[in-house]
């Protein structure tokens, strides 16, 4: 839901209710990829009209999934990298 969240035009909240602190993986070297900040054990993420690749790192599983999918919304090539988890 976050992958498509940074293509949806205005504000979204995602509330994280499972684990206490939520990882979103939309970073690449201190830079922002997508408009997304953290509140707690929430994201506010405001949609921008497109995302263009970049390289990322993978953090977690469910992170990683946005990742890809994220990824293969944007113009561009994407990489994803440290994907090794177990």
């Amino acid at each position: 839901m976050s992958a498509m969240m940074t293509v949806t035009p205005g504000i979204s909240v995602i509330t994280e209710k499972v684990f206490p602190n939520p990882v979103y993986a939309y970073q690449r070297d201190g830079a922002a990829w997508a408009d997304v900040s953290l509140e707690g054990s929430s994201a506010i993420v405001k949609g921008v009209k497109k995302l263009s690749g970049a390289p990322v790192m993978a953090s977690d599983l469910r992170a990683s999934a946005g990742l890809v999918l994220a990824g293969l919304a944007a113009d561009g090539e994407t990489e994803v990298n440290r994907i090794y988890h177990g």
